[in-house]
């Protein structure tokens, strides 16, 4: 034994058959849909609202496995955005269009 006593006892047999497949673990990749804005007022907004929908459809599309219903999660993104976000254009004779309106 050297300078450390009892290491006798262990076994001496190679542990190479006691292994096994390795499963890795997945990294769990949040989708920050709470970053969707509130309302939306200007052009800027509008078009920061539509890449900040993109990213996210783009991360539940590639998490379908480890997000559930994730189909179901990106059809209600474009709906929000479609229907409560992006303002709906004035009709082009609406006499306040220039003031009221920033799809020019």
């Amino acid at each position: 034994g050297g300078s450390f006593g009892n290491f006798d006892r262990i076994l001496r047999r190679d542990v190479e058959e006691l292994k096994g497949d390795v499963d890795p673990p997945s990294i769990s990749v949040s989708v920050p849909t709470s970053e969707m804005p509130l309302s939306i007022t200007t052009l800027q907004e509008a078009s920061s609202c539509c890449r900040l929908t993109a990213t996210l459809l783009t991360l539940l599309a590639n998490r379908q496995e480890q997000v559930p219903q994730s189909a179901l999660a990106q059809f209600s993104l474009i709906v929000r955005l479609f229907t409560q976000l992006l303002p709906m254009p004035l009709p082009l004779d609406h006499p306040r269009k220039r003031r009221q309106c920033f799809w020019l």
